[in-house]
């Protein structure tokens, strides 16, 4: 029935003056108050609350429920005095008949109701209106919304009364606002975890541009990115790894910080898609994609690693692909050591570091090949490319250089030419792949008598020049003989 009908209350009182309904109701309020203000975890509360009620107010069960987004059905979140099947058995129990309301129904209109009781008037009828088992519906409201009820059945052969559910309804407002703050204060601690994340995430990430800006080597650079993270995030461990293009599609550890090599080669990962290829760092190998935040614990993917992650004190992974040149080439692999570890905030700025990790290495590589190119193209220009000999043009910038030198040191200097006879009659008689096989050689055997090689060079076809600083001509005509 509703909170509307008039139901006939108790009689009997208690020594204090109180009647026995007023006295439940009255202690039942003062429970859920104290419980209220020593509660820290809300299912604790709601559990306590239960027991209460049935312990020290002697109703003969409770139970809170929770009502489903849809409001079409709730679930059982704690019970004292009967079985939560019982109570699920009363979400589609009629809470007014005429109005076709059940008892989900009611809790989402935020009104109290009973059920299990016959209805019935003030007066005469009073008397003769049935002592049967009443429940009492009370909604637990946290701001506009109806988040479930409390459920309260009384004594057997008692009935509720409106005063009784008026003290009951005050019960189940405290208990909707202990829940409220409970879980405000479970949001805000965990808006602050969040934050601390962030923040770390935003340190490691700030170390680790200030660090690509100054690098010049991809080993140096990689294992000094793996120490911010250890040292400036604060996690357990960091690794990079690079994809390996063989049979087995192995992961060479390339940089590693807060583990040791030994540890990360025994898990035996791979980028292969098979069983030990659902790690993380073999997802965010094989698919491109970040792997971000598996639980050790309950991902049954990690069960192959989970007992020793455990002993080594870390429940969560996320792995990132380094992309360079549009090619996975990598891993950057971060242990966490709570398993909900890595939330979207967190995990999005360390897939900007993984990010700036690749755009470093092909920095370095590019440049690399620059250095490279530039290397080769000084070399092309400046050495002979069949003896490997300094050419022409070199000699002539040496020359030049030695001359100044020797006339502010007021020294001699010399050079020598030394000349092959007859050299096309060789090509023409032979061959010229045997003609540039004796080149090669008479300048293998010039470089052997000379005290310095760097000042030997080809300057024509068949001709080579020595040159001689600090030496006079007699000198020169020494080595000629030579």
């Amino acid at each position: 029935m509703s909170d509307q009908d008039s139901v006939p209350g108790r009689t009997k009182a208690r020594p204090d003056g109180l009647p026995l309904h007023c006295s439940q109701g009255l202690t039942a309020l003062r429970a859920v108050h104290s419980l209220i203000l020593a509660a820290s975890d809300e299912c604790a509360l709601v559990q306590d609350v239960c027991d209460a009620l049935v312990g020290l107010s002697s109703y003969s069960a409770a139970a809170v429920v929770y009502v489903d987004a849809e409001a079409t059905s709730f679930r059982v979140v704690a019970a004292a005095g009967a079985t939560r099947d019982e109570f699920e058995s009363l979400a589609l129990l009629p809470a007014d008949a005429a109005a076709g309301v059940t008892v989900v129904d009611a809790l989402a209109q935020g009104r109290p109701w009973l059920v299990g009781a016959s209805p019935c008037k003030p007066g005469k009828e009073a008397a003769a209106r049935p002592r049967g088992r009443s429940v009492a519906v009370l909604p637990l409201q946290c701001g506009a919304s109806a988040v479930g009820g409390l459920l309260v059945r009384a004594a057997d052969g008692a009935a509720i009364d409106d005063v009784e559910l008026a003290l009951l309804h005050e019960t189940a407002r405290s208990l909707a606002y202990g829940i409220s703050a409970l879980r405000a204060a479970a949001l805000q601690a965990h808006s602050v975890l969040e934050l601390r994340r962030v923040n770390r995430a935003r340190r490691t990430l700030s170390a680790v541009n200030r660090t690509l800006v100054r690098a010049e080597d991809e080993q140096a650079l990689l294992c000094e990115i793996c120490r911010i993270i250890v040292a400036e995030g604060g996690y357990p461990y960091a690794w990079v790894g690079y994809a390996r293009e063989d049979e087995e599609k192995g992961v060479e550890v390339m940089a590693h910080v807060g583990v040791d090599r030994a540890h990360l080669e025994g898990l035996h990962l791979t980028w292969a898609d098979n069983e030990r290829g659902r790690s993380a760092t073999g997802m965010a190998l094989r698919t491109g994609s970040p792997s971000i935040g598996r639980n050790i614990l309950t991902d049954p993917d990690l069960a192959p690693w989970r007992e020793e992650a455990l002993r080594r004190g870390y429940a969560a992974i996320s792995a990132f692909p380094l992309r360079v040149a549009g090619d996975v080439i990598g891993n950057l692999t971060i242990a966490a050591a709570e398993p909900d570890a890595f939330d979207a905030a967190e995990a999005d700025l360390l897939g900007e570091l993984a990010g700036d990790l690749a755009f470093g290495i092909e920095t370095l590589r590019t440049r690399n090949r620059g250095r490279e190119a530039e290397a080769t193209i000084k070399r092309m220009a400046e050495q002979d490319t069949l003896t490997g000999l300094p050419n022409r043009w070199r000699m002539r910038m040496r020359v030049e250089e030695e001359i100044a030198t020797a006339k502010a040191d007021n020294r001699p200097l010399a050079v020598l030419m030394v000349g092959i006879d007859h050299f096309q009659e060789i090509n023409e008689t032979l061959g010229y792949r045997q003609g540039d096989a004796m080149l090669c050689e008479i300048a293998a055997r010039l470089r052997r008598v000379l005290d310095d090689p760097g000042n030997l060079a080809r300057m024509g076809e068949a001709e080579f020049a020595v040159l001689l600083p600090g030496r006079d001509a007699g000198a020169a005509s020494r080595l000629a003989q030579t």
